[in-house]
């Protein structure tokens, strides 16, 4: 057991692959840029090195993704320099990746709550695109004063198949995807869930 300096300031602890800061209760991302080639592989070797269980980064992930899927579409080998399009997303995927680490997410759902409970609901939002589709999830946690308070659950985000599909058909993914979540979060959180 880690023994936690008794200061002005709590430290910030690694917990599940992200950041958890004590002194906030909060999870936060850290991004490390490390140095990769410009090539198939280097991509696949940055997207992997990127652990996100519950999704917060999905937005952000699946981004890098589709510049990979471009470059497998291409069928350029694994060690040739990327094309110049994809070279010049790539540049602007990296040099967005320390604005990720502006993302702050309350570690506990019911952080802010201060008077009783009266309901929670589970909300999930799907959607899909020609590349790509996704579900978010989010807690509706109503006070027995009528206010409402909104927590992010869990995100997941899916290339759409190299072979292209049609809107409703990608749009039928997304919708397996947000069951999926409904059905894991329903089983996984220890609240009352109403709807």
């Amino acid at each position: 057991m880690k023994e936690i300096p008794l200061t002005d300031k709590l430290p910030t602890e690694r917990a599940l692959g992200i950041l958890w800061d004590l002194e906030r209760d909060q999870l936060a991302v850290q991004v490390h840029v490390p140095t990769r080639p410009e090539t198939k592989r280097g991509l696949l070797s940055m997207i992997s090195s990127l652990y996100d269980p519950f999704g917060i980064l999905a937005p952000c992930v699946i981004r890098a993704k589709m510049i990979f899927q471009e470059e497998c579409r291409r069928r350029t080998g694994w060690d040739e320099l990327l094309a110049d399009e994809s070279k010049d997303a790539w540049r602007r995927w990296l040099r967005g990746l320390p604005h990720l680490e502006g993302i702050r997410i309350p570690r506990c759902y019911q952080h802010d709550i201060k008077d009783t409970i009266s309901d929670i609901q589970l909300h999930h939002f799907c959607d899909a695109s020609q590349r790509a589709y996704g579900a978010v999830s989010y807690l509706r946690i109503t006070g027995v004063m009528g206010v409402h308070y909104v927590a992010f659950v869990y995100g997941k985000a899916k290339l759409a198949p190299l072979k292209q599909l049609t809107i409703p058909r990608l749009e039928l993914c997304a919708a397996v995807l947000a069951i999926k979540a409904d059905e894991r979060l329903r089983r996984e959180l220890d609240l009352s869930i109403s709807r």
